[in-house]
C-alpha cells in the first residue's frame, strides 16, 4: 500500500513540475489579439508574433504591440497594416513580416519599420542567408538586407501562392494547384509537380529532401536533386 501512495504522488509531483513549464500569453499580458499566426526570434533574443490585429514584440518581461500607424524614427508615423501573416528574421537579427499583404521590416538596433512592397499582393516570404525573397503579384524578388537593395528573380504562374521556401540549389513555391520549382540562378524552365493539390508547407531538409504539406491530402516527399518524378506519398 505504502509502495502505490509513493507512486501516486511521485506520479503527481511528476506532471506538476511539467505543467510549469507552460505559460499562457493573452491579451491580459498585453497581446494585441488572441490568435497567433506567425513567431519568429530577433537577434537580441526577443520574440515576435505575428496576430490578426498586428505584431508584437516580447523581451521576456513585457509585450509591446504594433498596429495601424506606428512611431517611426524622429517622430515620423507609417502605416504598417494589422493582419500579419507571416513573420521571419534574417542573419542580422532583424524582423520581415507580411502585413496585409504588404512587405515590411524591422531593424531591430535602430529600432525602426521599414516598407517594401505597398501594393498588397505580397503572397508569401522566405529566408535564405543574407535575402528575403518574396513572391509579389506573378514575380519573385530577392530583397538583399546587407546591400539594401531589390532584384527580380523570375516571373512565375499567376496562382494563389501559399508558401516558398528557398533552398541550396533549389527555390520552391507552394500554391493551391501544386508545387513549382526551379534550380537556383537559372532563371529557367519551372516544373510543376503535385498538379490540383493545395501546399500548405513545404520544408527542405539536411539532405535535399523535400517535405510537402498540403490540405486534406496527407504528406509528401521527394530529392529533387535525384529525380523530379512525383512526389511520394508519406502519409495520407
Amino acid at each position: 500500500m505504502k509502495r502505490k501512495i509513493t507512486l501516486i504522488l511521485c506520479i503527481f509531483c511528476f506532471l506538476t513540475v511539467k505543467a510549469e513549464y507552460f505559460r499562457n500569453l493573452s491579451l491580459e499580458d498585453g497581446l494585441s489579439q488572441p490568435s497567433v499566426l506567425s513567431i519568429a526570434q530577433d537577434g537580441l533574443g526577443r520574440m515576435w508574433f505575428g496576430t490578426r490585429e498586428g505584431i508584437n514584440m516580447y523581451d521576456g518581461e513585457q509585450i509591446t504591440s504594433f498596429k495601424g500607424f506606428v512611431t517611426n524614427g524622429q517622430g515620423h508615423t507609417m502605416w504598417i497594416g494589422n493582419y500579419i501573416s507571416t513573420v521571419i528574421s534574417n542573419l542580422e537579427g532583424d524582423i520581415f513580416f507580411l502585413a496585409d499583404k504588404n512587405l515590411f521590416g524591422y531593424d531591430i538596433h535602430k529600432a525602426e519599420f521599414s516598407q517594401y512592397t505597398t501594393d498588397n499582393e505580397t503572397d508569401a516570404i522566405a529566408v535564405y542567408q543574407q535575402g528575403i525573397w518574396y513572391v509579389q503579384n506573378d514575380s519573385l524578388y530577392m530583397y538583399d538586407s546587407q546591400k539594401h537593395k531589390t532584384s527580380f528573380q523570375q516571373q512565375i504562374p499567376h496562382q494563389t501562392i501559399n508558401t516558398i521556401t528557398v533552398g541550396e540549389k533549389w527555390i520552391y513555391i507552394g500554391t493551391m494547384d501544386g508545387i513549382y520549382l526551379f534550380a537556383r540562378g537559372t532563371n529557367g524552365e519551372m516544373k510543376h509537380l503535385l498538379k490540383e493539390v493545395d501546399i500548405y508547407q513545404i520544408f527542405e531538409s539536411s539532405t535535399g529532401e523535400v517535405w510537402i504539406g498540403t490540405r486534406r491530402q496527407g504528406l509528401y516527399r521527394f530529392n529533387p536533386n535525384r529525380s523530379l518524378g512525383f512526389p511520394s506519398v508519406v502519409w495520407q
